[in-house]
Formats: C-alpha cells, structure tokens, sequence
C-alpha cells in the first residue's frame, strides 16, 4: 500500500470514529457535542463525502439549512455525478428559500438519474414554488407514473393542475390522493376548495367537512367551509368557521377579511369595515381585501364623498404608484380609424348577473370594425360562458394567470382599448389594470363607481348615474356619458306572463325589497315603517333573507319603529324561474337606498312591479333612477325621503292605475329592449372610436 493510500485510509477511520461517537452523543441528546464530533468527522477527512453528508443532515435536522447547504455544495463539487448530493442541496437551497437554485440542484440530479422519482419531486415543487406550474406539471406526471402509491405527490399534482385551470384533471388526482389515503386532509381540504370554486357548494362542504374530522386544527378547512356556508346562505355558521380559523391561526389575514365579509352580508357596515381593516393590517398587499372595504364603503352614508374618493386613491397608492416604473410605450398602431381590438376583463361571465347586461352588447357588436376578446377571470364555465363565448372572437380563461401574466398576455395580444366589468367587486383584475398592458383602458359596468387608478383613462356611465358635474370629482378616471343608457339588458324572454296587481283581489296590499338584506340600512326601516304605519293593509316581503341572524336584526329593527313581525315575510334565495314567478305576488318594489338596486330592478320592471327610489348623490345611490328613466318613469324617482313616502302612498293609493302601469310595463319595455342594444352598441363604438383617437393625437401627432 503507497504512502498516500495508508493516509487516506487512515484518514477515513479517524473520520468514521469521529462520526460513531458523534452519532452516539447524539442519541443521548447531547446536541452541542455531537456537532463537534461531526465536524471533527469532516475536518479528518475532508474527502469524505459520508462525513459532509452526516454534518448536512445534522445541520438540516436541526433547522440550521444554510450551514447544510455548504456541506452539499461541497459533495457537488467532490462528486459531480452525485444525484443523492445534488438532491439534498436542492433540499437546502429550498429550505432557504432561494428556490431558483433549489431548481437548479434538482435538475443537475434529474439529469444525472432520470429516474429519480425523489429528485424529480423536489424539482417540480421548487417550480411551483417560482410560479410555474406549467413546468412542474411533466416532473409531477413522472413522479405519479413511477409511484402511483405516493398520495403526497398525487396532491402536489392536483394543486399544480389547479394552478394552470385544470380543474377536471385536478378534481381527479386530488381524488386519487384521498383513495389512497383517506384520512388526507389537506386533499380532502383542497379538493372541497375546487368544488367551491366551480360553485358545488354541497360537495365543498362534504369534503371539507372531512378534512376538519380528520384534522380538526386544520385552520384552511374551517375558513374554506366558512366561505361554503356563507354561499349557502348559512351566515351565522360561517361566521363561527371563521372565527375558528382565526383563533386557530393567530395573524391568519384571509379569516378576519371572511368575517367582514359575513358582517357586510349581515348589514354590520362598521364592523365589516373594522375587520377589513385589522385584515389589511396583517397583509397589506392583499389587494382583494382592500377592494372589499371600498365596496364595503360604499354603501357607508356616514362617509362622504369627498372621503370615500380618497379611500380610492388610497388603494391606487398602495397597489399602482409601485407599477408606474416599469409601464412601458405601447407599439399598437396608431391608425385612428382602423379596426381596434377591444379586450373585456371580467370575473362574472357565467350566471351572473353580468351576464344580463353585457350580452346585447356582445351580439351587437359591428365585427367588420371591432375585434371582440374576453379574458375571464373565473374557473367556472357553464351555460352562460357558453352562449358568450359563441359571440366574441376570441374568449381566453385567465384565472389561473398572476397579474404579471396576464399583462403580458393582454399587450402581446394587441388590445388597443382594454375595458372593466368588475371595479372592486370579487374576481377583480385591477391589478393587472394598474399594469398599463393597453394604450386606452375604461371601467365599465360592475362596480358603482371609480376604480381610483390613473391606468384607467375612462370610466363608462350616463347622465342618470352620473349627472354632469355631480360626481365627476369623485372620479380618477375621465366619465364618459352615452346617451341611450350605460348599459342594455337582456330581459328573460321565457318570463312568466305578468297578471293583474294581486292586491285587487282585496288581501292587502304586499310590497318588495328585491335585493341583499345588507343593503336595508337603519335609514331605510325608518322610512318603509312609515309607508307600513300608513298602509296597515300592507305587508313587506324581503328576498334572500334566509339567515336567522339576519331575519332577527331586521325584524328587530321594524319592531323598534312599531311593525309587528307578522307584517314582515321573509323570502329565501330562490332559483330566477322561482323568483320571477313570485312576482305575480308583489303589488309595489320598494328600492333601497344609498346602495340602489340594478339587475333586480329590471327584473321587477320586466314582471310588471313599479319601484320607489330615492337618489343621492353617488353613483350606487342613482342606479335605480337609472333605470326608472330608461323605463320612462322618471316620475317614480324621488330626492327625499318625504318625497319618496309620499310617491308610495301616491301609487297605493289608485290601484287600478298601478294595475294598468303593470300591465304596460312588459310591452313598454319590450319595444324599447328590441332597438336598445344596437343603439347603445354604437354609442358605445363611438366613445371607443373616440377614446382611440384621442390616444392617437396624444401619442403619435400628425
């Protein structure tokens, strides 16, 4: 044996003595000293790729991953071709968070042993981890080829797949993780998630249900089958799932922002607005939250405008002013009378009440001049996303892409003028807005009022909702007011026939509020309590009541102005056939205030039922004159609250001329809607054409 061989051998018994007493202190809990014995494993041979990984595995069981890192990243210069050492150095470089050389690492392994199925994962969660499920999703299918058995690797693919909008593919590996594990909460947890997400609210809670059986600490589930319950109207459940999540996991932001949003529903303005506020506090660039106080604030009559306006800004600050800097020129071609590429943004293009509003405009667009894109913001795709997608010429689901993403794709797909349908109303993409990705960008319908960004030039309404000089100081953008209306509406051509007023039979007299309980504030039971004292032959329905919590408030908020809960029906929500049909019930719709109603309006409008508004001076508090005018019953519209008592005694007191304006209101209605879309259609063309021209001029003077 040379010189050299019996140093090296000595070497490596001095090292691997090192190593058993460093093992053996180990056991008997004797962290500090074990750590010199490996250490001193190493410094006897430093050629030892067996004493540097016992040093890294003691460093990373310890928690201590950057001190393993330079162990493993030792191996990889000793070994090249080591894959056990390029792995672990992926697993350190991942424990620190630098996931790009966690990719890296796992890669130099997978290229080393294509099969290594260990490896492989890791490189595939590093690539999520770098938001790019669309390259995790080969190594995660090599994973569950090789070990269909793997229920972790199952998962991770389910969430990957979620990632990139998959949701049938992602529906049935999360289903394959809990079958291979049935007592798996996270997948039962996330698998109720998806359910949710595509609106099957009853699945959602049956698997969320399970994942809080198997893991009743599980924080994620007790929020997830919180939002479930609060879709199923079940708000005081809700509730208590949110607070569970909340106490579960001190700081957790989502679940404060939750029970805010439970709290709007329940008419608590304030304390809705406290909790999203304590929410943004924890995680102050949640845009999503921040957008849920502003509509929150929107309904606040105590806020004035002024304020209001400023919360607005407030949010451009925080979440636009940061993008200004990497806004870019804009390479379109600035030929004002081409054919423009018009791009809709929108998370409700599916049966919703967008959907009334947006179609006539999508059939009627001139596609000879305008070239029609959707991006929709929403997983789900049923019936309705069908229908408008056979109208447009090209419909992109961008649900699953980060505001970045989304950016780029809207600017390298051209738009030349990029329009809202959401403002800050859930499944928003003001983000990506606030990124500048086309030349003209306007707010449209969806959300009463501003966005508060400066990257939205325009925002679309009309004289009714937005009265020249009125609100325009409330507004970032530049309001642009078209003449036939800010929107048509596709009325329900299959609609129940409208009858005779039902209170000419002589039962009394039954009045409506059509819209969420948390729009009837204080201000609002004072006044219907008066039209009910003047009218004791009425009763007053209210929809989509079907909350105990809520029914009781109300009902204590009309016992205190002296109705009897007797007078008081509560309607739960119910599907628009049911709910259309029950209008042969209502004689008189009584419209809220400040926040009006919209597409329940119409709806009442359409069934012959009249409404009672009272406008104010924000755009949420005009939307019912809006319609009122369209309808021409500019008369039924108020501008105090005397004035609003007295239009409804005024109707109550001739029914046989209600029945008659009832029986008028379909035809009415029905020949305006026939001519509406195409006129409003080209208004609209022409504010575009506008819009465009004037970027032209400004950009690229002739």
């Amino acid at each position: 044996m040379s010189n050299l061989s019996s140093q090296r051998a000595k070497a490596g018994r001095s090292s691997r003595a090192h190593a058993t007493k460093a093992r053996h202190l180990l056991g008997n809990g004797q962290i500090a000293e074990a750590e010199v014995f490996f250490q001193r494993a190493v410094d006897a041979d430093k050629f030892s790729s067996d004493a540097l990984t016992n040093l890294g595995d003691f460093y990373f069981k310890q928690n201590r991953p950057e001190q393993a890192h330079r162990c493993f990243a030792r191996i990889t210069a000793l070994e090249p071709k080591n894959e056990v050492a390029w792995r672990n150095l992926g697993v350190s470089c991942a424990a620190t968070g630098d996931h790009q050389q966690a990719a890296i690492a796992f890669g130099h392994a997978v290229q080393i042993a294509p099969a290594y199925t260990n490896a492989a994962h890791g490189l595939a969660l590093s690539l999520m981890a770098l938001d790019q499920p669309l390259a995790a999703i080969p190594f995660f299918q090599q994973v569950v080829n090789r070990t269909p058995q793997d229920h972790e690797a199952m998962f991770n693919f389910a969430n990957a797949l979620v990632k990139i909008g998959e949701l049938d593919a992602a529906e049935a590996a999360f289903s394959v993780a809990v079958l291979i594990k049935p007592g798996f909460a996270m997948a039962h947890c996330n698998l109720g998630q998806l359910y949710f997400v595509r609106g099957q609210t009853q699945l959602a809670i049956s698997h969320l249900s399970a994942a809080i059986e198997t893991s009743p600490d599980l924080f994620e589930a007790h929020n997830n089958i919180g939002a479930a319950f609060q879709r199923d109207g079940q708000l005081a459940l809700a509730l208590d799932c949110f607070q569970t999540a909340a106490t579960l996991r001190p700081g957790f932001a989502e679940a404060h922002s939750n029970i805010g949003s439970v709290q709007l529903a329940l008419g608590n303005l304030a304390a809705a607005a406290r909790c999203y506020r304590h929410s943004l506090a924890l995680k102050p660039d949640n845009a999503a939250v921040f957008s849920d106080l502003l509509f929150c604030l929107q309904s606040d009559e105590t806020i004035d405008d002024v304020e209001l306006f400023a919360v607005h800004r407030e949010f451009a600050d925080r979440f636009e002013a940061p993008l200004k800097a990497r806004w870019m020129p804009h390479t379109n071609e600035p030929d004002p009378s081409r054919k423009l590429r018009i791009g809709y943004v929108s998370g409700d293009l599916r049966n919703h009440a967008i959907a009334f509003f947006i179609e006539p405009t999508l059939a009627t667009h001139d596609r000879a001049r305008f070239e029609i894109m959707i991006y929709s913001n929403h997983a789900q795709f049923d019936d309705v996303s069908l229908r408008l997608s056979k109208l447009v010429d090209r419909w992109t689901n961008v649900s699953s892409m980060s505001d970045d993403a989304l950016a780029a794709r809207i600017r390298n797909d051209g738009v030349d003028i990029l329009v809202d349908l959401s403002g800050h109303t859930a499944n928003n993409r003001l983000l990506a807005f606030a990124r500048k990705p086309a030349p003209v960008q306007s707010a449209w319908m969806g959300y009463g009022g501003t966005t508060g960004l400066d990257a939205m030039d325009y925002r679309i309404t009309d004289q009714w909702h937005d009265p020249v000089g009125l609100t325009d100081p409330s507004n970032s953008e530049k309001l642009v007011r078209l003449a036939a209306g800010s929107a048509a509406f596709r009325f329900v051509a299959d609609a129940p026939p409208v009858g005779h007023l039902p209170a000419l039979a002589g039962r009394g007299v039954t009045l409506a509020c059509l819209n969420s309980p948390r729009k009837i504030r204080p201000r609002v039971v004072t006044l219907w309590s008066r039209i009910l004292a003047a009218r004791t032959d009425a009763r007053l329905m209210i929809f989509n009541a079907s909350d105990d919590a809520v029914q009781q408030s109300l009902l204590e908020q009309f016992s205190a102005n002296g109705i009897d809960a007797s007078r008081i029906v509560f309607q739960p929500w119910m599907s628009l056939p049911d709910y259309l049909a029950i209008h042969s019930q209502i004689d008189l719709a009584l419209d809220p205030f400040p926040y009006n109603g919209c597409t329940t309006s119409l709806h009442a409008l359409w069934m012959g039922v009249p409404y009672v508004t009272l406008a104010g001076d924000r755009a949420v508090s005009r939307v019912g004159a809006g319609m009122l005018a369209v309808a021409g019953l500019q008369d039924w519209v108020t501008h105090s609250e005397t004035a609003y008592f007295n239009r409804a005694m005024l109707a109550l007191s001739d029914l046989p001329a209600l029945d008659r304006l009832r029986r008028s209101l379909r035809p009415r209605l029905a020949a305006d809607s026939a001519a509406r879309p195409q006129k409003l259609t080209r208004d609209l063309e022409h504010a575009y054409r506008c819009m465009w021209q004037q970027w032209c001029g400004q950009n690229h003077p002739g």
